[in-house]
């Protein structure tokens, strides 16, 4: 049981960090029990706080129970996503209590991450107010909130529909690096639930600004797995030679910014708003250094 109360001295440093992705099935399985564990927790300090969240990614598919099908994912930290009104409440809750500690603040100004002591094992935390730019994807919070079922008191479950569409979108903003085996098996996943919808699924794709990259990633699962999707889905072609051809091993020695910009920034639903907010980004951070 968690200590509610905040404190002011933080607990000693935690002998055991969860921050390795796990090499076997079997660290896969050790990792869902922990995780779950500090998902129980973390459910309590929020029904303290009478704060409504949402598990995202890898915390999504442990509390749906969907990661006990998989077998090739890995998970480093948990991700949780809060209402713009009640991030500030989290973030002043979490940074005050022995059992968090606060992270630097992050560049990108809708998260902040703490490090989490469960019982000696320090488990990384990223709270969210929202996904990630509007630039990048239109996936709006309140959405997302009202899309969703309780499952708790205060915990909140999205659709398999917003499900995949968030791994999407986790996956065009890590484009530039590679994709991963896990992705294709959890889309798998998540389009064999019972409950899935595929009409639901494209309006709301549709919606978020980044069909293109979408339709081309889930024709690329296709492929990688040998299967026919139910649906069929409008072909783009630009996205799909990207998705396709400009794969991690082809533009490997390209630098991290340039990938960027040939790849994300072309598939992206606002690029020259994106190109524009990266570069104030890096401008702001540049002042801070000399300041």
């Amino acid at each position: 049981m968690p200590k509610i109360t905040n404190q002011t001295t933080k607990t000693a440093p935690c002998k055991l960090v969860m921050n390795r992705e796990p090499s076997s099935g079997k660290n896969w399985a050790i990792s869902q029990l922990v995780y779950g564990s500090v998902l129980e927790d973390l459910d309590k300090f929020f029904a303290h706080l009478n704060i409504h969240y949402l598990p995202i990614k890898g915390a999504h598919l442990i509390c749906s129970g969907l990661s006990r099908n998989l077998t090739t994912r890995s998970m480093t930290d948990i991700d949780l996503l809060v209402r713009e009104a009640d991030y500030q409440k989290c973030i002043e809750f979490f940074s005050d209590h022995d059992s968090f500690t606060k992270h630097q603040p992050d560049p990108w100004r809708f998260e902040q991450a703490f490090t989490y002591d469960h019982n000696g094992i320090a488990v990384k935390l990223e709270i969210h107010h929202q996904l990630n730019r509007p630039e990048r994807f239109h996936l709006p919070t309140e959405e997302l909130f009202s899309r969703a079922e309780f499952q708790t008191e205060v915990r909140m479950l999205s659709g398999n529909e917003d499900a995949l569409l968030i791994l999407i979108c986790h996956s065009l903003v890590h484009i530039a690096e590679r994709f991963k085996k896990s992705t294709f098996e959890e889309i798998e996943t998540l389009i064999n639930q019972n409950r899935f919808c595929w009409s639901t699924f494209q309006q709301l794709l549709k919606r978020s600004g980044i069909e293109p990259f979408g339709n081309a990633l889930l024709k690329r699962y296709a492929r990688e797995r040998n299967t026919k999707l139910p649906v069929e889905l409008r072909s783009f072609f630009w996205a799909q030679f990207l998705v396709n051809r400009l794969s991690h091993k082809r533009y490997t020695g390209i630098r991290r910014n340039l990938r960027q910009l040939l790849v994300e920034c072309s598939l992206v639903r606002n690029p020259c708003a994106l190109a524009f907010r990266c570069f104030e980004d890096k401008f702001r951070k540049l002042i801070s250094r000399q300041k």
